[in-house]
C-alpha cells in the first residue's frame, strides 16, 4: 500500500528494492519502475528532494500571501481577553511548525542515504496558504484547520497544550498527504489513503474535551465561535473519509440490487466534495465567516430562504444563524458502546425549544424546528444514521473485496470492466480513455514488461487461490482502525460481522 514507507512507489509490491541515486527516497522495485516513475512524476521531485532545487527561500511576509491579506483587526498578542474575527498566517506566527512540519515529511518518505537529514531536502510543493494553491481540497482543508487551531491556542492559552497535540496530529496527517502525493499523481487515490491514515489519528473524544470546556464561554459570544467552526470542519473531515472513498467505485461495475443505493452516494459524495474544494473560511478583509455562514456554505439547497430553511419534519420556517449544530462525527460511533450512549451524547447538545441541523451519513443535512410535533425525534434520526452507516460501510468493504485485483493503473477506480494491455499484460484499464493516457510512458517500458514477465497480471483462477489471503489482510487492517480499545465497541462488532460475512462466502472474480 502507498505511503507505508515499505514499498515501491510505482507498482506497490514489497519485492527486493533500491533508492532513488538522485535523491535517496524514492523506492523501487526494479529498472523498469524506476523509469515509468520517472518519466510518470518522479523527475519533477527529485532535485527538490535532493535539496539542488528550490521553489523559493521559505517563509517571509513578502512572499505568503496571507500575510499580505493579513485582517487589519487581528491582535493574537491580545485575543486571549478579547475575541476578534481577525485572522493572521499560522505559518508565520508559529515558526518552528515549519520546522517540524518539513521533519514529518522527512520521516514519512524514509531514506537509507548516508548523511540525509531533513534540513537538507526542499519541499516540491508550496504551501496554499503563503501561495493560493493547494494541493487539493484536503491538503486546503488541513490547512484551516491548522490556522483555526493556531487562533484558539491565542484565544484560550490555558489549554494550549490541548491545541498543540492536535495541531501536531493535523500536521502529521498532511505531512503523510504530501509523501503520497510523491508516489502518485492521481487527487482520487492521494485524498483516499490520506483519510484512511487520518482515520488512524483521531477520535470523538478529543474533539468533545473542546466542546466540554470551551462550549460555555463561546456561546456568550454572537457570530463569530472559532471553536465551533474546528469543531464543524472536524466533522466535516470524518464525514468525507467515510464517503468520497465511494468514488474510486465504478458505478457501472456495481450489482443491479446496489444500483440505486449506490448512484445516490455517489452523487451525496460528488456534491459534498465540490463544497470542499470550493470553501472559504475568511471573507475578503481575512475575517473568519461566522459560523452559520460556514454551515450554509455546505447545506446550500433548494429548500434555503436566505438565511433559513424548512424543518424536515413540519416545513416550518427555521432561521439558521438560529440554529445549534449537533456534532456526531463519525468517530462517535467508534468511541460509543450502544445506540442508547450514542443517542445520550447526542442529545446533551440540543436546547429545549431550540432548532438543530445535523449532518446525517445517507441523509445529508437535517434540520429540526423542535417545537411541537417535531421535539422529540432525535432517536429516529440517530437509529437510521447508525443504520445507513452499517450499509455504507458493508457495501464498501464487498466491492474493495471484490475488485481488489481490479484497479485501473491511470484512474485508479475499482472496476469489474477494466482490461490488460493486450502486449505486456502487466497494466490493467478501465477504459481506453485511460489506456491511451498512460501510452507516451507505457510505450517505454511496455516491451521490457513483457520480456521479464515479473508483473503480469494473474488470471482469475489464480486470484481465487489468492484471495483467502488477501482477505484476510482487509480483515486485519479494517479491524485494526478502531482507536476505543473498547471490547464491546459497537462498530468494532459491526465491521466483523461484514468482514467475515464476505470473508466467507465465495464469489465469482471478475477478469
Amino acid at each position: 500500500m502507498r505511503g507505508d514507507g515499505e514499498n515501491c512507489w510505482n507498482c506497490q509490491t514489497s519485492k527486493e528494492k533500491f533508492r532513488c541515486g538522485g535523491c535517496g527516497f524514492a523506492l523501487y522495485c526494479s529498472q523498469i519502475c524506476q523509469k515509468e516513475h520517472w518519466k510518470s512524476l518522479h523527475g519533477s521531485h527529485c532535485k527538490y528532494l535532493a535539496g539542488k532545487k528550490s521553489l523559493g527561500s521559505g517563509h517571509s511576509e513578502a512572499n505568503c500571501l496571507s500575510c499580505k491579506k493579513k485582517s487589519t483587526k487581528v491582535n493574537y498578542r491580545n485575543l486571549h481577553r478579547k475575541a476578534d474575527p481577525g485572522m493572521a498566517c499560522h505559518i508565520n506566527l508559529l515558526e518552528s511548525n515549519l520546522e517540524m512540519f518539513k521533519e514529518m515529511f522527512f520521516r514519512e518518505m524514509g531514506s537509507n542515504k548516508e548523511g540525509s537529514c531533513w534540513n537538507t531536502i526542499n519541499f516540491p510543493f508550496q504551501f496554499g496558504e503563503m501561495s493560493g494553491k493547494y494541493l487539493n481540497h484536503l491538503d486546503k482543508l488541513l490547512g484551516y484547520l491548522e490556522s483555526i487551531l493556531c487562533y484558539l491556542m491565542h484565544r484560550y492559552p490555558t489549554v494550549r497544550k490541548i491545541f498543540i497535540d492536535l495541531s501536531y496530529r493535523f500536521k502529521k496527517c498532511r505531512a503523510y498527504l504530501w509523501v503520497v502525493s510523491l508516489q502518485t499523481s492521481e487527487t482520487t487515490e492521494r485524498v483516499g489513503l490520506t483519510y484512511r491514515f487520518i482515520n488512524n489519528q483521531f477520535k470523538s473524544c478529543d474533539f468533545r474535551v473542546i466542546r466540554k470546556m470551551l462550549g460555555k464561554v463561546e456561546s456568550q459570544h454572537e457570530g463569530v465561535s472559532a471553536w465551533k467552526t474546528f469543531l464543524f470542519l472536524s466533522e466535516m473531515l470524518s464525514v468525507s473519509s467515510f464517503i468520497i472513498p465511494l468514488l474510486k467505485l465504478d458505478k457501472k461495475s456495481v450489482e443491479k440490487v446496489d444500483e440505486a443505493l449506490f448512484q445516490h452516494l455517489q452523487e451525496q459524495s460528488s456534491l459534498f466534495e465540490s463544497r470542499l474544494e470550493s470553501l472559504e473560511i475568511c471573507d475578503e478583509n481575512f475575517n473568519l465567516k461566522p459560523f452559520h455562514q460556514i454551515l450554509g456554505h455546505f447545506y446550500a439547497c433548494d429548500k434555503a430562504k436566505s438565511e433559513g430553511y424548512a424543518c424536515d419534519l413540519c416545513s416550518g420556517y427555521v432561521q439558521l444563524s438560529k440554529s445549534s449544530y449537533i456534532f456526531q462525527s463519525i468517530n462517535s460511533y467508534k468511541d460509543a458502546g450502544n445506540t442508547d450512549e450514542l443517542e445520550q451524547s447526542f442529545e446533551l447538545q440540543i436546547k429545549e425549544n431550540a432548532p438543530y441541523i445535523s449532518y446525517n451519513i445517507g441523509l445529508g443535512f437535517r434540520t429540526i424546528c423542535n417545537k411541537g410535533n417535531c421535539r422529540e425525534p432525535w432517536i429516529n434520526i440517530c437509529l437510521h444514521t447508525s443504520h445507513v452507516y452499517s450499509i455504507i460501510l458493508s457495501l464498501r468493504v464487498k466491492y474493495q473485496r471484490k475488485f481488489k485485483d481490479n484497479q485501473c493503473w491511470v484512474c485508479k477506480r475499482l472496476s469489474g470492466r477494466n482490461h490488460r494491455c493486450s502486449a505486456c499484460r502487466s497494466r490493467l484499464y478501465c477504459s481506453q480513455e485511460c489506456l491511451d493516457a498512460d501510452w507516451k510512458v507505457h510505450k517505454m517500458i511496455c516491451k521490457e514488461l513483457k520480456e521479464t514477465g515479473t508483473q503480469i497480471q494473474i488470471d482469475s483462477n489464480a486470484r481465487k487461490k489468492e484471495g483467502k489471503v488477501k482477505d484476510g489482510d482487509l480483515y486485519d487492517r479494517q479491524l485494526g482502525n478502531c482507536l476505543c480499545e473498547r471490547e464491546d465497541c459497537f462498530v468494532l462488532t459491526l465491521e466483523k460481522s461484514i468482514l467475515e460475512k464476505w470473508r466467507s462466502k465465495s464469489e465469482e472474480e471478475v477478469d
